[in-house]
């Protein structure tokens, strides 16, 4: 049952939209972060989005994202106790 819709409903557009959103998200809070820095990691994440099958756990898609960030230099804190 394969439905070819130009809008994109796909599982897997929904996938990469997702993870490139959470993406885009977590980089606009991290301090000293310059653009092109942050432009070059949202670009490495949809380049391995794009492997995705769309059967993913947005836990999962988060957790590939947080994996190309950490490639990237930066940590990803899940709880923020100062």
């Amino acid at each position: 049952m394969s439905k070819n819709s130009p809008g994109g409903d796909h599982p897997q557009s929904k996938s990469r939209k997702r993870g490139s959103g959470y993406a885009q998200r977590e980089l606009r809070g991290v301090d000293g972060l310059s653009f092109s820095d942050s432009w070059r990691i949202e670009s490495a994440v949809k380049s391995d989005l794009e492997s995705i099958a769309g059967t993913e756990s947005l836990a999962k898609i988060e957790d590939r994202v947080e994996q190309i960030f950490e490639e990237h230099g930066l940590g990803c804190d899940d709880e923020e106790d100062d």
